[in-house]
């Protein structure tokens, strides 16, 4: 009973459970059918390949990527997505914060300079050298930064760039809800589901303005 009392309880009292999000929807029936053998991976250190999103998330990545048209990333906050994004895309820009990780990833990544160009900056000052003519991209993964670097990058990239797809990981974050676009989205697809470290829920919404 104690084993399963740590499985199911949150990691802070936010959450009802680890598999609720903050926003207090649980996550999808077939997941919750998976949470055995995800726990199993994760107790033995296995790594899931591709971005630390939920399954639905990285599945609704694909298949943008897969119509042919969104062939220019930009991604806030380097990982396991830029590895995803490199060998896939004709071009991504990647945005990290942290010197020693931008610089492990570089050394990581093979593309040529002309396909993958990665700044070690601050959001924030990053954020002030945009215009319309530097934002030609086709998603916006937004996935590193402080909340309100990432939350002032939601709400400004998308008038510099309507055409983008933009995606926010962790929007089930409070600091999230209550978004101040220039121009609002046509449609906004949330998707929630387990991840493996932490293991708990988590939340990407979609943006398309």
């Amino acid at each position: 009973m104690q084993i399963k009392s740590k499985v199911v309880r949150a990691g802070n009292d936010k959450r009802k459970t680890r598999f609720h999000t903050l926003r207090g929807d649980l996550i999808p029936k077939r997941e919750i059918l998976t949470v055995p053998i995800e726990l199993f991976l994760r107790l033995i250190g296995y790594q899931r390949r591709g971005p630390w999103l939920s399954k639905s998330a990285v599945r609704e990545i694909s298949r943008l990527l897969d119509d042919g048209r969104h062939k220019r990333v930009l991604e806030i906050g380097g990982g396991n997505s830029t590895f995803f994004f490199s060998e896939r895309v004709a071009f991504l820009m990647t945005i990290e914060e942290d010197a020693k990780w931008a610089a492990h990833i570089q050394q990581k990544i093979s593309k040529k300079v002309n396909d993958f160009q990665l700044v070690n900056i601050k959001l924030d000052d990053w954020l002030n050298s945009r215009t319309k003519e530097n934002m030609d991209f086709d998603i916006v993964l937004i996935d590193g930064g402080s909340d309100s670097a990432r939350k002032k990058a939601l709400e400004i990239l998308p008038s510099l760039n309507p055409n983008a797809v933009y995606i926010l990981d962790n929007s089930d974050r409070e600091i999230f809800y209550q978004l101040k676009f220039l121009s609002h989205p046509k449609n906004v697809i949330r998707h929630s589901g387990l991840i493996r470290h932490p293991f708990q829920a988590t939340e990407t919404t979609f943006y398309f303005f």
